[in-house]
C-alpha cells in the first residue's frame, strides 16, 4: 500500500522541518514547499491529496492557495494553520474553515496529537 502523500507549506523553514519530521515518523510521504507557487507545482506533479498550509505567507497566502488547490482537485484536503498572534476560538476556526474552504483549521503550534488524530 502506498504511503499517504502530505504537503507542508510554510515560509518558516523551521516549522516545515518540524512538521515533516513528525509526520515522517508516523509513516507519511512528506513534501515541503516554502510558498504557494511551489506548492501548486508539487500538487500537480505529485498528486498530493492532503495539504497543511500556513495562512500568512508572502506572494500567495494560504487563502489564495486553498482556492487554487480546490480548482485543481476539489477532493484535496487542506488544513489551514495560523500563528497570527491572537488565539482563535473553536467557533472562529470553524468560520475560517467555511469562509476559505479549508477542511480543518488549527492554531500554531499544532500539537502532533491533534494533527495525527485529524489525518488518521
Amino acid at each position: 500500500m502506498d504511503k499517504q502523500k502530505i504537503l507542508i507549506v510554510d515560509d518558516a523553514e523551521s516549522y516545515r522541518l518540524l512538521l515533516s519530521e513528525i509526520l515522517y515518523f508516523y509513516g507519511y510521504d512528506i513534501y515541503c514547499a516554502k510558498d504557494g507557487v511551489e506548492a501548486l507545482h508539487l500538487i500537480k506533479q505529485e498528486g498530493i491529496k492532503l495539504v497543511i498550509t500556513d495562512i500568512l505567507m508572502p506572494e500567495m497566502d494560504g487563502n489564495e492557495l486553498v482556492r487554487n488547490i480546490k480548482k485543481i482537485n476539489p477532493k484535496t484536503k487542506v488544513i489551514g494553520m495560523t500563528g497570527g498572534g491572537e488565539l482563535i476560538s473553536a467557533d472562529s476556526a470553524e468560520k475560517l474553515s467555511r469562509m476559505y474552504d479549508f477542511d480543518e483549521f488549527f492554531q500554531k503550534p499544532i500539537t502532533h496529537e491533534d494533527l495525527i488524530s485529524y489525518i488518521q
